[in-house]
């Protein structure tokens, strides 16, 4: 293996550690509350849009089944990161330690949440690199940043608008409380 190709193989798997990475953390950031100016979201926020950005610099440089294999192994380490946490959860603990009910609130659920995400982000993340690969034979291989920021808006907007219509039957949601969920008032 020459130089440059031990390089790019080097850069492909600190691009995936980054990539789960940011998967990851939403799991655990999406019940933080964060709010600017009575706008009010989850903290999941903060690493989602680098899931998407992350994997359009994959399909980008190494090509949209490289990506594609990179997400479905997210989901292997998300399944199983949720798994221990929820094990870890329910195992006993000291009597002395007074965070478990801390390390339940933040870590329950996830295996809903692995649920939804298993059934959202195959269908958001792959019309993401899907349109970033179509948008590069249209630009003829320009403008990747005006492609990742099309490609990530309407992968991100695909996710939301099908993990809002899970959200509202399985709360049934009414309409003022996504106001109240997205304004906080």
């Amino acid at each position: 293996m020459t130089k440059p190709q031990l390089a790019k193989r080097n850069y492909l798997l600190l691009m995936v550690m980054l990539y789960m990475a940011a998967f990851i953390s939403c799991d655990v950031l999406i019940k933080r509350m964060i709010g600017f100016n009575n706008l009010y979201t989850s903290g999941a926020i903060v690493g989602f849009p680098l899931t998407f950005t992350i994997a359009d610099i994959v399909a980008e440089v190494y090509g949209y089944q490289i990506a594609r294999n990179m997400l479905w192994f997210a989901f292997a380490g998300d399944f199983l990161f949720d798994m221990l946490a929820t094990l870890t959860i329910h195992l006993p603990y000291p009597s002395y330690w007074h965070s478990a009910s801390d390390f339940k609130v933040v870590l329950s659920g996830l295996p809903t949440l692995f649920l939804i995400s298993f059934l959202t982000a195959p269908v958001s993340d792959f019309f993401n690199i899907y349109v970033l690969v179509k948008t590069k034979i249209l630009f003829k291989g320009r403008y990747f940043i005006l492609r990742s920021i099309i490609s990530s808006a309407l992968g991100e907007l695909m996710d939301t608008i099908i993990i809002g219509t899970f959200l509202t039957f399985l709360y049934h949601w009414q309409g003022h409380e996504w106001v109240i969920i997205v304004t906080g008032k």
